[in-house]
């Protein structure tokens, strides 16, 4: 107790500067790293986003300004990315930076919040010191493209602080406005941000403001819960209405399968996720999709085993274990979007948890002091865990600031990805190494079932024609376009060359076809 009561007499400041150099520490490699991958259609070929089209930006899908179809509503990431590049254009360091220093701040602000708690500064510190360091947090932070994570998160955390902070306030009208403004915010830079109602309402049931009850607060504030409410029904139905009006397959049910499928599907995806939560080794993005229909597998029913325990527990020991039933249901809640039960598209995303890892850094911190009842013990133990993770997301963030590392490391884990070959692919392209990105393209024609197989034919028509064999490469596209009849780049191409060869016919019949997904695109 004494080292615990000498840690609360350390000033803030130097807790948060510890908190930003540690932060600095661990996410230096990527401040340089090149963007790719998504980033060529978010920022580098994304005209709304270099024109500031803000406009185009509020009423359009992510991918919309590259001519890319896409299912996502988060006009405030697009704004972000256009914002930073008026100034600096394709510089990755200042795109980077902004992902650091939002991250440092959800940092500060769980700090905060937590304190607010009544949690002690100890516990506090130390799960926000998890948070900065736990590799999980990497891809948010480091991969650009992943900007609505962090914002999202950012917009969030500060809303709830801001409502426990409701008596600074001079006059109400101020704490209003700002609070549904980063609700708003929140909303608008990432749809998971959704939840944020029930999330709220859990953390006035495991900490109410003030001391004061749940039923109470609700009873004394029914118009702001029914802002929240109206806020809720107002962002589902401006999702609606973007979903109904972009040219794209629904995100909805991709995969067709049934509903106890979805749910044994969900539950290995969540054992998965406890490994990677406390053994947090050997990470790369694109995991393969795979499907349950059984729950006759022991990684299955240890997870519904593990999910039963912990809800029951908290539930049943509410009064006593508090932070316990706030850390479970805060990651569950998160995690629900992409549990697979309503979204499905992959089963594992480490993305996916950077919400989620709020309750799992404050739950494992507050029981980790709380078993070791030696102080000394306890902190000596859990600096040398947040050294090791911290060069485990270090190793990490080098990979995410080299593409060809980057996609190496994702072929390594799994040989058939599609993103990873057609990206590394690319990366020999850049490098002028044109026969190694044909053998990749030829991989990926093989192995690729999504609607990517276009752009697989497409990119491998293109290095044959760097390479002067043209007439390799018109077959090859005609292909993409048979797979998708409005690829843009194809049409592009194919309208060149027939205006190269002087072919009227065809020049026309392409180049009418690419005017005609121009205008539809708004290009």
């Amino acid at each position: 107790m004494e080292l615990e009561s000498e840690f609360e007499k350390i000033r803030l400041p130097i807790l948060i500067l510890f908190l930003f150099l540690v932060t600095l520490s661990v996410y230096a490699p990527s401040l340089n790293g090149r963007l790719f991958f998504d980033d060529e259609y978010l920022i580098v070929r994304n005209s709304y986003v270099q024109d500031f089209s803000i406009v185009k930006i509020f009423t359009s899908q992510l991918y919309a300004g590259a001519g890319q179809t896409g299912s996502f509503y988060r006009p405030l990431q697009p704004f972000f990315h256009s914002l930073i590049y008026q100034f600096f254009k394709t510089n990755p360091f200042p795109h980077h930076l902004f992902s650091i220093l939002l991250h440092f701040g959800s940092v500060v602000l769980l700090l905060f919040l937590l304190m607010d708690f009544k949690i002690s500064k100890l516990i506090a510190f130390f799960s926000a010191l998890l948070f900065v360091v736990h590799p999980l947090s990497t891809q948010p932070v480091s991969y650009i493209s992943c900007l609505g994570d962090p914002l999202g998160l950012f917009f969030l955390l500060s809303a709830f602080l801001i409502y426990r902070k409701r008596n600074f306030f001079k006059k109400e009208y101020y704490f209003y406005l700002l609070f549904f403004t980063c609700i708003l915010l929140s909303l608008f830079a990432k749809e998971r941000s959704v939840l944020f109602l029930l999330a709220f309402i859990l953390m006035e049931i495991s900490f109410p403001k003030e001391g004061i009850s749940f039923k109470n607060s609700f009873k004394e504030n029914k118009s702001f819960y029914l802002g929240l409410l109206l806020l809720t029904i107002f962002y589902f139905i401006i999702i609606l209405l973007a979903w109904s009006s972009f040219k794209s397959d629904s995100i909805l049910d991709e995969n067709g399968l049934n509903l106890f499928t979805k749910f044994c599907t969900f539950l290995h995806a969540f054992f998965e996720y406890m490994g990677l939560l406390f053994f947090p080794f050997g990470l790369y993005s694109e995991r393969p999709f795979v499907s349950f229909n059984t729950l006759l597998d022991w990684k299955i029913l240890f997870a519904l085993g593990i999910l039963v325990a912990l809800a029951y527990f908290s539930i049943l020991k509410f009064k006593s274990q508090k932070v316990l039933f706030f850390s479970f249901f805060w990651f569950i809640l998160f995690l629900i979007p992409s549990s697979g039960i309503v979204f499905l598209g992959y089963t594992v995303k480490e993305h996916w948890l950077y919400y989620s890892l709020i309750g799992f850094c404050f739950g494992f911190s507050y029981y980790f002091f709380k078993l070791i009842k030696n102080k000394k013990i306890a902190i000596s133990l859990f600096l040398i865990i947040c050294l090791v993770l911290s060069i485990v997301a270090f190793s990490r963030n080098v990979e995410w600031s080299n593409p060809k590392l980057f996609f190496r490391n994702e072929l390594v884990h799994n040989p058939n990805s599609e993103n990873a070959i057609a990206n590394l692919a690319y990366e020999y392209y850049l490098k002028n190494d044109i026969d190694s990105a044909v053998l990749l393209y030829q991989k990926g024609i093989n192995v690729t079932k999504s609607n990517q197989l276009a752009m697989m034919y497409y990119n491998l028509g293109y290095m044959y024609s760097l390479k002067g064999e043209i007439n390799r490469s018109i077959p090859l596209y005609n292909r993409a376009l048979e797979i998708d009849p409005n690829y843009l780049y194809a049409l592009q191409e194919l309208s060149k060359y027939y205006s190269s060869t002087n072919d009227t016919p065809n020049f026309n019949k392409y180049s009418s076809r690419l005017l005609l997904v121009q205008n539809s695109l708004g290009i």
